[in-house]
C-alpha cells in the first residue's frame, strides 16, 4: 500500500523529507544508546552499578533501534496508523529506561534525564491526547521505583570518577537537548520550503483561472455575441423578404443566446473562484 495513501488517517499530512530525516535520526539515536553504554560502563567501573546491566543495556537499545529501522526504512509498516512507529517507539524506549532504572536504582536520575529526550523527540509527531497518556503511564512506574528505592535520588559521588561522570551526564542532557532543538528546527525548514510550493501552487492555479475566465467572456463570449447579431440581422432581412428560412434561423439564435448567457455564466463562476469580481477585467 502506498504510505501516502495514509495521509489523514490520524490528522497530519505525511512529507516525505520528514520522514527521510525521521527515520536518519533513529541512527543517531542508536548511536546515543551507544554512548549511554559506555557512561554506564565508566560508572560501574566507579562501583554504582554491575557491569552486566550497563552492557545489558547497550545491546538491547541498539537492537530496538535496529529492529524499528528495519521496519521504517523497509517499508514494512507503511500500511499502520502510524507509518513511523511513534508510539511504540515511545513505549520501547521509555520500557527500557524504567526497567533499567530498576535494575541500577544508583544512576536512576540518568535515565530519568534520557526519559526527559525521549519525550522530547516523541512530542514532535505525538497528539496531545498521546502525550498526556504517556506522560500518566509512565509517572506511576517512576514513583515506585523511588519509593521503593531511596537512593534513586542521590546522584554517585563516593569517588572522583563518580562525580566526573555526574558532569559528564550532565552535559549529555544539554548536548540531546541541543540536538532536539536543532532537529525541530529542520523541521520547521521542511514545513515552511512546503507552505511556500503550497502558495506558488495556489497562486499558478488563480492566475490560470482568471486567464480561462477572461478567454471565456472576451473571447468566446464576444465572439458568440457577434455571430448571434449577424444572425439577427440576417433573420430581420429574410423576414422582410418573405423568406420560409428566417423563423429557423430565429430559433438557431435562441438556441445561441442561451449558449451565450451559460459562456458568460461559467466565466463568472471561474473569476468568482479566482478572487476576481465577476464581470471586471483580469
Amino acid at each position: 500500500m502506498d504510505r501516502n495513501a495514509e495521509d489523514g488517517k490520524d490528522g497530519y499530512e505525511r512529507i516525505p523529507e520528514a520522514d527521510r530525516l525521521w527515520t536518519r535520526m533513529l541512527a543517531l539515536i542508536g548511536a546515543s544508546y551507544t554512548v549511554d553504554t559506555v557512561v554506564l560502563v565508566l560508572f560501574a567501573l566507579a562501583r554504582a552499578l554491575p557491569l552486566d546491566v550497563a552492557l545489558g543495556y547497550g545491546v538491547v537499545g541498539i537492537l530496538t533501534c535496529l529492529i524499528f529501522y528495519l521496519l521504517i526504512s523497509r517499508g514494512l509498516s507503511a500500511a499502520l496508523r502510524d507509518p513511523n512507529l511513534t508510539m511504540a517507539q515511545l513505549g520501547v524506549a521509555v520500557t527500557i529506561q524504567l526497567v533499567f532504572m530498576a535494575l541500577a536504582p544508583h544512576v536512576a536520575l540518568y535515565f530519568i534525564s534520557v526519559l526527559f529526550v525521549i519525550f522530547g523527540f516523541a512530542s514532535l509527531r505525538l497528539r496531545p491526547r498521546e502525550g498526556l497518556l504517556a506522560v500518566g503511564v509512565v509517572a506511576l512506574p517512576i514513583a515506585l521505583v523511588l519509593a521503593h528505592s531511596p537512593e534513586a535520588l542521590d546522584l554517585p559521588r563516593h569517588t572522583p570518577l563518580a562525580r566526573a561522570l555526574v558532569g559528564i551526564s550532565i552535559l549529555l542532557a544539554l548536548g540531546r537537548a541541543t540536538m532536539l532543538g536543532l532537529y525541530s528546527t529542520r523541521l520547521r525548514v521542511l514545513l515552511g520550503r512546503r507552505l511556500d510550493r503550497t502558495r506558488d501552487s495556489l497562486r499558478s492555479i488563480e492566475s490560470r483561472r482568471g486567464v480561462l475566465a477572461a478567454t471565456l467572456h472576451e473571447g468566446l463570449g464576444q465572439e458568440l455575441a457577434g455571430v448571434a447579431l449577424m444572425l439577427t440581422a440576417l433573420a430581420a432581412k429574410l423576414r422582410r423578404e418573405g423568406h420560409p428560412g428566417a423563423e429557423e434561423i430565429g430559433a438557431a439564435n435562441e438556441y445561441l443566446a442561451a449558449a451565450i448567457g451559460r459562456t458568460r455564466l461559467l466565466a463568472d463562476s471561474v473569476r468568482s473562484e479566482s478572487g476576481t469580481p465577476p464581470g471586471a477585467n483580469p
